[in-house]
């Protein structure tokens, strides 16, 4: 079963996010965005981080965080508002989708990156 941490700073969203990925056979770890201590404590067996991150005043800390925090070469994929677009420019990831954004492209694009 393909493995993927989901960091968010909305829990509404990442639930969401969440089912859509169990219908599609994947296992998903929630970790909110301000809980995050290390990628570090990754299960060897994690196939993709996606983060999932809300238009708000602490977004681009979020980014920051999680920018200082990656260990590892995992696929990382990001779900952003289009506001957000200078913070997660530092990121290197390897999709980002904007808001809204279309449910068949984000499977089709999470399967394709998934290990």
């Amino acid at each position: 079963m393909k493995t993927v941490l989901l960091i968010s700073n909305d829990s509404t969203s990442a639930d969401t996010i969440k089912q859509i990925l169990e219908c599609q056979d994947y296992s998903v770890s929630i970790v909110d965005s301000k809980q995050l201590t290390s990628v570090e404590m990754i299960t060897p067996e994690l196939s993709l981080i996606l983060l999932d991150i809300q238009h708000d005043n602490e977004a681009s800390e979020f980014v920051n965080n999680v920018k200082e925090k990656m260990v590892g070469n995992r696929p990382l994929m990001v779900i952003a508002d289009p506001r957000e677009a200078e913070a997660i420019s530092q990121l290197n990831a390897a999709y980002i989708f904007t808001r809204p954004f279309d449910l068949h492209e984000f499977i089709t694009v999470t399967n394709k990156h998934t290990v």
